[in-house]
């Protein structure tokens, strides 16, 4: 029930904020901006604090996030677009809650024959990314488990706030492995804002995160 998972950030009703979000618009300029990142934060939290477990809490983070991507300034400025992958060949970071709802997903939605395919592609992956820092990852291309043929995501429901905060304005730069392209910064600080109010750390690589879930 609501409640039994607490977050390590809120676990008292009496520290919690008071639906910030209500207060102030999610984008504006200056004071605002921070106030609505500190919003997002707490709202976060609360939500985090109120949910039964790690991954329901994740799931209400990525409904969040995509909220807040869906009324980001600039958005008609982004370059992503079906089909891209630039970015399905860079480092991704999960909280554990997050790990547990794509292991979940992925339990749930992919056929019994393919999870195990699945399962061997994440663990290849989490080989790959051992001792690989971000920009290494980069480098070699490492091509994440989860792209089909198509250059698709299998899990998109289910991506993490790394992933859905990941907003390119350039595809060409993305494409060029000695560019890092020019991102919509405000979105990758409401992902960094998301993941404190999830308040779990440390955050883990997303193929290594799975590797032993997948196993279950």
């Amino acid at each position: 029930r609501p409640g039994d998972f607490k977050s390590p950030a809120y676990t008292s009703s009496a520290t919690r904020p008071c639906r910030p979000c209500s207060r102030y618009p999610a984008f504006g300029a200056g004071g605002k901006r921070m106030r609505s990142l500190t919003a997002i934060r707490f709202a976060q939290a609360e939500a985090t604090a109120e949910a039964a477990s790690p991954a329901g809490a994740a799931r209400a983070a990525w409904a969040r996030t995509d909220a807040l991507a869906q009324a980001a300034p600039g958005r008609d400025d982004w370059a992503c677009r079906p089909g891209c992958a630039a970015c399905c060949h860079l480092l991704v970071r999960v909280t554990p809650g997050e790990a547990d709802a794509v292991a979940e997903h992925i339990h749930s939605a992919v056929p019994e024959a393919e999870q195990a395919r699945l399962a061997r592609r994440v663990a290849e992956g989490a080989r790959a990314a051992e001792g690989v820092d971000a920009g290494a990852y980069r480098r070699a291309r490492l091509r994440c488990a989860f792209l089909d043929a198509t250059d698709r995501c299998r899990i998109y429901a289910a991506r993490p706030v790394m992933c859905r905060v990941h907003a390119s304005r350039s595809a060409p730069a993305c494409a060029d492995v000695g560019l890092l392209p020019p991102l919509d910064t405000w979105l990758a600080k409401v992902g960094r804002a998301i993941h404190a109010g999830l308040g779990e750390a440390p955050l883990e690589e997303l193929h290594q995160a799975l590797t032993q879930r997948l196993r279950r």
